[in-house]
């Protein structure tokens, strides 16, 4: 698929390096390596949790490492559950911003459409 045409009229995009100095776009990227940092952290506790409960299993009942690769499965699905969770719950918050961003960008489109009117009566 061939690419579109470059518009001259455009605007210059911004580099990488002077979009790291815009605040907002730090600030979308801290939220981001903090989610991020957060989920990951999360499965490796579930994972090491599951692991040590069916490794002290098989310690106690001095039995084959069964405990152990059952509770490893055990925990790997329940960090995947958690993370799709806490994915759902996070794009629910930005649907939710973006609907109020829509609501106030019409509601102060409408205020200044009665406001011209206003003016021109």
């Amino acid at each position: 698929m061939p690419l579109p045409p470059k518009d001259s009229s455009e605007e210059p995009k911004m580099s990488a390096r002077e979009a790291l100095k815009d605040a907002d776009v730090r600030q979308i990227m801290g939220k981001g390596l903090s989610a991020s940092l957060q989920l990951s952290s999360q499965m490796a506790a579930t994972l090491l949790l599951a692991g040590a409960v069916g490794y002290a299993l098989d310690r106690w009942i001095d039995s084959l490492p069964l405990f152990s690769i059952v509770f490893f499965f055990l925990g790997a699905g329940l960090a995947g559950f958690n993370v799709i969770k806490a994915l759902q719950q996070q794009m629910a918050v930005l649907d939710a911003s973006e609907t109020d961003a829509h609501k106030t960008a019409d509601a102060a489109t409408n205020g200044q459409a009665v406001n011209d009117q206003r003016e021109q009566d």
